[in-house]
């Protein structure tokens, strides 16, 4: 597999809430972008959007494994929107990453900003998607699980 081109965009999918992230153009931190409110936007033309807009090259979504490490309702409802992504944006790969404990670890790290005065959830969807974005920039760039 080829190296990735960057910028990557990460996100955390929610029933109610999508929370963006993006990485810097070298591919090294990954920053939050944007949630998106399922029902309110679109998600598939939003992402569709920011991925021509940003020149984005690859997407990492977080797959919500159970503790024990097993599928779960919510791993397949990722699935399908990850399904539907890549039929819209074709030329884009997207890859999977473990989410398991995001959210609490972007609620920690919320918490130890000085600036942080509020817990919106939509603040820490996009933390979440931070979280999610870093550990696979970290991981392995060149993953192997990709659809």
């Amino acid at each position: 597999m080829n190296k990735i081109s960057h910028p990557i965009l990460g996100i955390d999918y929610g029933k109610k809430r999508i929370g963006i992230a993006i990485t810097d153009k070298e591919g090294i931190l990954a920053h939050p972008f944007k949630t998106l409110i399922v029902g309110k936007e679109n998600p598939f033309f939003e992402i569709q959007e920011i991925v021509e807009k940003r020149k984005i090259q690859a997407i990492v979504i977080g797959l919500p494994f159970s503790l024990d490490g097993s599928e779960n309702k919510m791993m397949r409802a990722v699935k399908i929107f990850a399904e539907k992504l890549k039929s819209q944006i074709p030329q884009i790969p997207i890859h999977y990453n473990d989410e398991r404990f995001s959210s609490q670890t972007a609620i920690e790290k919320l918490k130890e900003n000085p600036k942080f005065k509020m817990k919106t959830k939509e603040r820490i969807d996009r933390a979440a998607a931070v979280e999610i974005l870093q550990n696979w920039l970290e991981e392995n760039e060149n993953k192997k699980e990709t659809i």
